[in-house]
């Protein structure tokens, strides 16, 4: 997935498809402390352009930086200006052992010096750039700790949220495109959306926009797969938010094992949040769910959805605790539908992780507009289901300790 050029930002981003991407409040996701306002506006370019608040880039450098980490959470990603410390490398070993050790600390000064770089990244930083700076370079620095963290085979592996449905008709592929859009707008996570239903997928029907060209042809030649093929399957519909989806002919193929797992593997170390929509008994779903992080199986509150639910939870017990699977009831009128939540978790022998409610406004509203609903209708009841569902996968962070003490722990109080 290419980044795509920096440009003027004028608070909204509207893709080719005609979907409309408001600039997130990311502050989970991203903070930055700049102290001069040149690199102070480049920063905020480059953020917005991804989709982010600019109110994230802040005045101030580490010492600000300090004081605020003390009263709030720290992101995920911090960037920090350090040319306001004398002895930066100290300063930042000291912050980065005090906050949240999942941080990815970005720094920024005035030194370019090879020695210097060497102690900040043996300090605790993930990159560091001399000034001045320009917004590609910027975000440049935040693609890089974008990327997810490395996995047991030491590839870096984002979170695959595998999306499929208990049988067919009961809403999967909206869910998917939902959930993705709303992880990567809402939530500020770069996300990749697969649709690997090459025949009957809905996604870039969804969303009104043509798929991507070559997806069928890189599920068929896994060895293939590089960034031109990538590039060419790919259908930008925001700055964080990519489709990957085809259209091919009623007798076209199938996804093979080796393609799909080869498509997922590289789209994972690509994208922090890769959603797979995964057709309904699907002949790749064992492979599939085996690189899954979450498997969401989505069911309507029916005897034959009860039935299909239990029979594919078991099939996918053997996934274990490496994978957390869970039901997501969709299209649930107000009284509850044929089959009550209570009946339905006794049967099924767990519980149901959500309820989305039945909203056939919002479902007609956004199929006219071609958008997702959480655009399309954001008040109704669908939306602010799922919406609420998106985010349990990323719960805020936890609080750090106070202001004072964390100064003077860096040895600026």
């Amino acid at each position: 997935m290419s980044t795509a050029p920096l440009a003027p930002h004028n608070g909204l981003t509207v893709p080719s498809g005609g979907v409309p991407a408001t600039v997130t409040n990311a502050s989970d996701v991203f903070t930055a402390y700049i102290n001069d306002d040149t690199t102070r506006s480049m920063v905020q370019r480059a953020v917005v352009q991804r989709g982010w608040s600019p109110k994230q880039v802040k005045s101030g450098g580490l010492q600000a930086a300090a004081r605020t980490l003390g009263l709030i959470a720290a992101p995920e990603i911090l960037l920090v200006d350090v040319s306001d410390v004398e002895n930066a490398p100290e300063a930042l070993q000291s912050l980065g052992e005090a906050i949240d050790a999942g941080t990815k600390i970005l720094t920024i000064g005035t030194k370019n010096d090879v020695s210097l770089y060497r102690q900040m990244i043996q300090a605790g930083a993930y990159d560091y750039l001399v000034k001045p700076l320009d917004a590609a370079a910027i975000d440049r620095m935040i693609g890089r700790a974008e990327q997810p963290n490395a996995g047991a085979d030491g590839k870096a592996l984002g979170r695959v949220i595998v999306v499929t449905g208990a049988r067919g008709g009961v809403g999967s592929s909206t869910v998917a495109a939902e959930i993705a859009w709303a992880v990567s707008t809402k939530y500020g996570r770069r996300t990749a959306l697969l649709d690997l239903d090459l025949r009957w997928g809905t996604s870039a029907l969804g969303f009104d926009v043509p798929p991507g060209q070559g997806l069928a042809e890189a599920l068929a030649a896994p060895d293939r797969i590089d960034d031109l093929l990538l590039e060419r399957a790919a259908t930008s519909l925001t700055p964080m938010l990519s489709l990957y989806a085809a259209e091919e002919g009623i007798d076209g193929p199938e996804p093979s094992v080796a393609g799909a797992i080869a498509m997922i593997d590289v789209l994972a170390r690509k994208a922090p949040v890769l959603v797979v929509d995964l057709p309904a008994r699907s002949s790749v779903l064992d492979a599939v769910t085996s690189r899954a992080k979450d498997v969401i199986v989505v069911s309507d509150p029916t005897l034959t959805g009860l039935r299909d639910t239990i029979r594919l939870t078991k099939f996918l017990e053997p996934l274990g605790e490496d994978v957390a699977v869970s039901v997501l009831l969709n299209r649930v009128p107000k009284r509850g539908g044929p089959v009550p939540l209570n009946h339905f978790e006794k049967q099924l022998g767990r519980k149901v992780t959500t309820s989305i409610a039945l909203d056939d406004d919002s479902a007609q509203a956004a199929m006219r507009a071609g958008q997702p609903c959480q655009i399309a209708n954001p008040r109704g009841a669908f939306s602010k289901d799922l919406s609420r569902y998106a985010a349990t996968f990323f719960p805020p962070p936890k609080k750090q300790i106070k202001p004072r003490a964390l100064l003077k722990r860096i040895g600026l109080g």
